[in-house]
């Protein structure tokens, strides 16, 4: 993000698509409610790195305390002081304080947000008590920032005021809900389901060691765990998934067999045909002449 415009910001077709600062003539009344918001950015689309940042590469840090909600694609986080690179989905949020370095950003796909900076004593006083913490946090489905910025826009002493208000609430009933949501993570049947719900949102190749890691399980834990929650093992969870898939491609598109082939991650179409017939025993032609049906055009569409 380049916060260094103090104007707002608009894509080629004159809509509103960046942030906005607070009016300056108000900068020092809002000072004294010790919160103060810089800018905002509302459903801004970045495009993924595709590729896991390099540790030689510049890191950021920004001036002010960050918090953003990921509406769209998908994220990851990298924070230098542990080392580690963590992902996560849309409906989770990112909390990144002032002078902390880090990237963050869409991996495999697109990176939209609705993301708020703010300072002030008040924010200080939160992360020295713990009220905030640095990294990824849940919200939910629901735009938490988006009232925020509705706000900001009318520009008026009294909405700005109410911002700050609502800011310092959100702050604090995430961290609440945090904490009951790090909780219930503990349990292993939750790690399982979030971490099905991760593989079913990424269209990236999955193994069974990345699963257990992704779920902070053994390999033998997650096997086990699988087979008392689905029924099924981890490998046969993958097949099936991957399957569905191929089987929608096939019968529900027009798409050429290669096509097919590189949308369910498969650079080699020989692959595919070979896994596709030991899953179904037909090929991925003849699967799609039996449940297929034709356009008038001689082209197929999807009927199972």
């Amino acid at each position: 993000m380049d916060f260094s415009t103090p104007c707002i910001v608009k894509n080629e077709s004159g809509g509103e698509v960046n942030y906005s600062p607070i009016p300056v003539r108000f900068a020092r009344e809002l000072d004294k409610t010790g919160l103060r918001i810089h800018v905002f950015y509302e459903n801004v689309t970045s495009p993924p790195i595709r590729s896991m940042p390099s540790p030689t590469e510049p890191l950021r840090t920004f001036s002010f305390y960050c918090l953003l909600q990921l509406l769209d694609g998908d994220g990851f986080f990298y924070d230098p002081e542990k080392e580690e690179i963590r992902r996560f989905a849309p409906g989770y949020g990112l909390l990144v304080p002032p002078s902390v370095h880090h990237r963050y950003g869409g991996f495999e796909k697109s990176f939209t947000e609705d993301s708020i900076c703010f300072s002030g004593p008040a924010a200080d006083a939160l992360y020295r008590t713990g009220l905030l913490h640095k990294g990824i946090l849940y919200m939910g489905q629901e735009r938490r920032i988006l009232p925020i910025i509705r706000l900001i826009r009318e520009a008026t002493l009294p909405s700005q005021f109410a911002a700050t208000a609502l800011l310092l609430k959100l702050l604090v009933d995430l961290h609440s809900e945090n904490l009951k949501t790090n909780t219930e993570k503990e349990s292993p049947h939750t790690k399982l389901n979030l971490l099905m719900r991760e593989i079913r949102n990424s269209h990236r190749w999955w193994t069974v060691e990345e699963m257990a890691e992704y779920a902070n399980l053994s390999e033998n834990n997650l096997r086990k765990l699988f087979r008392e929650q689905t029924g099924t093992s981890p490998k046969h969870f993958l097949d099936q998934l991957w399957l569905n898939r191929a089987i929608d491609l096939l019968c529900s598109t027009d798409l050429s067999l290669a096509d097919a082939a590189r949308k369910t991650g498969c650079a080699d179409p020989y692959y595919f045909f070979r896994r596709f017939k030991k899953l179904t025993g037909y090929t991925p032609a003849q699967y799609r002449r039996i449940y297929g049906r034709k356009y008038p055009s001689g082209k197929y569409t999807g009927s199972l």
